[in-house]
């Protein structure tokens, strides 16, 4: 059997598509053109600022334009042939403008078992709005119960890098190990204002005097994890021992060190793994 992410698939009863497949194609269309299309008529000021929100450019074509009802006419047109490498960033510019709009399209992702959904962060009291790859409904729950802020602040930016439309799964291993030093350096090595998740591995393995204890498992167990983890960000960004450029870690490596990140992270903010008194 082939493998297949948790983002790939979120149960064995339900196959979510890629892209934006025919099915769904319209109605995604549909919310764009609403939100362009006003009470007023055609606004070109809206349909400028999503071509220059999503980067896409030729939706206009206002080089060639005679009159505003050309233009209107080349944004449908333009917008109903885009691919999803096209479609999407416009469609993740609609939702960051609009919370109707996101909640439209987050409808019809859902319901039309798209591989996507818009998500929403709370960020410094603002709430920020994107199109990502789903998670597992395991891993988002776990995540939402993690209260530490540095801890979440850390999760929010791993996950938008690795699961964004604009993914940077470097970036996002980083912020990955960020959130889980977050968590455990302070139970691990309150004192060391410049311990890191190697330190944490280390100190766990060795266990000096049984300090550490574990809820389950062994201490050496989930230093292995954290090791894992840790190896792993630093190959992908240094390049390992060996003198050479870092390679690029792939999607389905980047989730599923998504999956770990957010597994130790709850494990360290709930104490499961603890000092003795």
């Amino acid at each position: 059997m082939a493998f297949r992410t948790r983002s790939e698939r979120i149960n064995d009863r339900v196959e979510l598509h890629e892209g934006v497949p025919q099915h769904l194609r319209e109605s995604l269309v549909s919310v764009v053109l609403a939100l362009v299309h006003g009470v007023d008529g055609f606004n070109r000021q809206m349909a400028v600022a999503l071509e220059l929100e999503s980067g896409v450019g030729g939706l206009l074509k206002a080089g060639c334009l005679v009159d505003n009802g050309l233009e209107e006419r080349n944004f449908s047109e333009n917008l109903r042939r885009f691919d999803a490498e096209f479609l999407l960033p416009i469609l993740d510019a609609v939702v960051r403008c609009d919370r109707h709009s996101a909640d439209r399209i987050n409808q019809i992702f859902q319901q039309g078992s798209s591989i996507y959904e818009v998500r929403t962060v709370q960020l410094q009291g603002e709430a920020i709005r994107a199109i990502e790859r789903r998670v597992s409904s395991e891993v988002a729950t776990v995540e939402e119960q993690i209260g530490d802020w540095r801890v979440r602040r850390e999760l929010a930016a791993a996950r938008s890098a690795i699961f964004g439309l604009t993914a940077d799964y470097v970036q996002g291993l980083h912020h990955g190990v960020k959130a889980v030093e977050n968590s455990a350096c302070g139970i691990v090595e309150p004192n060391n204002a410049k311990s890191t998740l190697g330190r944490v591995a280390k100190a766990l393995e060795v266990n000096q005097g049984g300090v550490f204890s574990a809820r389950i498992g062994t201490t050496k167990e989930i230093s292995s994890m954290c090791a894992l983890l840790w190896d792993t960000e630093r190959r992908h960004r240094h390049g390992g021992e060996a003198e050479r450029e870092p390679d690029l870690p792939t999607r389905e490596e980047a989730e599923a060190a998504y999956s770990l990140v957010v597994l130790l992270s709850d494990w360290f903010t709930r104490g499961v793994i603890f000092r003795r008194s």
